[in-house]
């Protein structure tokens, strides 16, 4: 996109004043992804460049700015223990997560369920747990949306499909949806990762001939976790 499409993209985004997820108007901004999602400068290396510059936002209404933290919050933790996670994850749950888990009862219970530990072939031991699936998809599912939004300046109406690349399953095996996903990645192959601060967080966004009912989404998280929207038809 060149920058006179930018210009012409954002003039058309704040002349309708529509909160990017619903058909209300806008009274605010939200953060693509969230901004607990990444980390906080103090808690971040010394000479680190701070990750919470340059943070996607978009307008939103009342009811979908805020209105979702604890979701968020839930979600900000799985990115963080997703197996091939880069070492800034490790990191992050290391000094937020245990921080918050200590510091609040009920936090494993809601969020880690059935808590257990693998060990590969390597030798190297990776923790697996169960999440709140339906929870999660909730916030990829208004991530991507936000995302849609800010690439084509209108909202991604149609009902969308979650697919999750990254949690390792209890019994060690790949994501179930593996197989399909192997058939999308291709259609990203020319699509340049977009996203000011990799290591957290980077998208891809493809622009189908069918219109909105054939665009896809591809996003990572801390190098390891990615997930798929595609449009449920």
């Amino acid at each position: 996109m060149d920058g006179a499409q930018e210009i012409v993209r954002w003039l058309t985004i704040l002349a309708k004043k529509q909160c990017f997820a619903c058909e209300q108007p806008a009274t605010g901004v939200d953060h693509v992804p969230p901004r607990c999602f990444f980390p906080k400068q103090k808690d971040l290396p010394p000479g680190t460049a701070d990750v919470r510059r340059n943070l996607i936002t978009l307008p939103a209404c009342d009811k979908h700015n805020g209105r979702y933290s604890k979701d968020d919050e839930v979600a900000s933790y799985v990115v963080l223990l997703t197996y091939k996670s880069n070492r800034m994850a490790e990191e992050q749950f290391l000094k937020k997560g245990l921080r918050a888990i200590t510091g609040r009862k009920g936090l494993v219970a809601s969020v880690f369920k059935n808590i257990e530990v693998f060990q590969l072939p390597d030798g190297r031991e990776i923790p697996t747990f169960q999440f709140d699936v339906t929870r999660v998809n909730r916030v990829m599912d208004r991530i991507a949306r936000g995302l849609f939004f800010r690439d084509f300046g209108h909202r991604w109406a149609c009902k969308l499909r979650m697919f999750a690349d990254g949690p390792v399953m209890p019994d060690l095996s790949p994501s179930p949806h593996r197989q399909f996903i192997r058939k999308l990645e291709p259609g990203f192959a020319h699509s340049p990762r977009k996203g000011d601060s990799p290591a957290v967080f980077w998208y891809q966004s493809v622009a189908g001939v069918g219109g909105d009912y054939s665009h896809l989404i591809r996003m990572c998280f801390y190098g390891g976790l990615k997930y798929y929207a595609m449009p449920h038809k």
